[in-house]
């Protein structure tokens, strides 16, 4: 299983990738999973996965969740 830290650049790859490769930072990362800055570094430094949100992104997005 992969740690919340490499999800999360997963996610920015995807975010990326849609925005025109354009740079991205933990804020949007945060803003897109729609929890608090605090909350993502939180998860980040006790690299604790939040499933619920994760999952969710997925849904959105249409991605299959052992893509990240």
């Amino acid at each position: 299983m992969n740690t919340f830290r490499e999800i999360v650049e997963s996610i920015k790859d995807i975010i990326s990738e849609e925005r025109g490769n354009q740079r991205v930072f933990d804020k949007d990362v945060a803003s897109v999973l729609n929890i608090s800055q605090g909350h993502l570094a939180t998860n980040l430094n006790r690299n604790k996965v939040p499933l619920e949100v994760v999952l969710d992104f997925c849904a959105r997005k249409a991605i299959v969740v052992n893509s990240l």
